[in-house]
């Protein structure tokens, strides 16, 4: 599947280890390849989230839960450690965004607006947390080729928060909070890509149709061209 199976953290949203904040900060997203993993292992751009129009690059850990450390240093290396392909998997935008947009009719993403839950209770609690999720690999997840050959698209994916519980009599005890969400809704509801369904036999390339119709279309849209040979 190329994708993987877990990932963990240790999160810590106490002020004064979070001395640099904001996207703006940490400059533009870029992924890149995990160097202990060879590339033919790791799902890229190239295989999904370039060409996919609603499937996100969702962080399995985030980038916010991350971005800490005793130095901008520290936190810097935390925050772009996240953006390697193996902490990257394929989530619908109406998922992966708490707040996706009219696009998608108002759907409050669901993994979106989970993370900032359990963002915002570290934020007025107890600040520390090992944060473990990954996705469900199931054998009958939904598959699209999105150019370079069938990617399946998880459905299900777990999340389990560890935490120091502190009683009245000041004893700390470990707590642990697992969850599964379920993207397959969103996916049901809006599909993973534009399908050509029922009328796949009646899908041709722009470049026939072109020739056909004796129209020129505009070289970006040849470029997008599901059918381009």
């Amino acid at each position: 599947r190329r994708l993987q199976m877990w990932s963990a953290a240790n999160v810590d949203y106490d002020p004064a280890r979070r001395t640099t904040s904001g996207r703006a900060f940490f400059g533009t997203d870029r992924w890149i390849g995990d160097p202990r993993i060879p590339a033919k292992f790791q799902l890229a751009d190239a295989d999904v989230y370039g060409p996919a129009t609603q499937i996100d690059r969702g962080h399995i850990v985030r980038r916010e839960d991350s971005a800490w450390g005793d130095t901008p240093t520290d936190t810097e290396f935390a925050n772009s450690d996240t953006f390697h392909w193996t902490n990257c998997t394929p989530q619908h935008a109406a998922f992966n965004r708490s707040q996706p947009g009219k696009r998608w009719d108002g759907v409050k993403g669901l993994w979106g607006g989970f993370e900032n839950h359990v963002q915002k209770n570290l934020q007025t609690g107890d600040t520390r947390a090992c944060i473990l999720a990954g996705p469900v690999l199931a054998a009958d997840d939904p598959s699209q080729d999105f150019g370079t050959g069938p990617v399946q698209v998880p459905l299900v994916f777990w999340k389990v928060v560890v935490v120091g519980n502190l009683d009245s009599g000041g004893t700390r005890s470990l707590r642990a909070y697992g969850f599964v969400l379920s993207q397959k809704d969103v996916v049901d509801r809006f599909g993973v890509e534009f399908a050509a369904g029922e009328y796949a036999r009646f899908q041709v390339s722009l470049a026939a149709i072109g020739e056909k119709a004796g129209v020129v279309f505009d070289a970006a849209l040849i470029a997008a061209d599901t059918m381009a040979v």
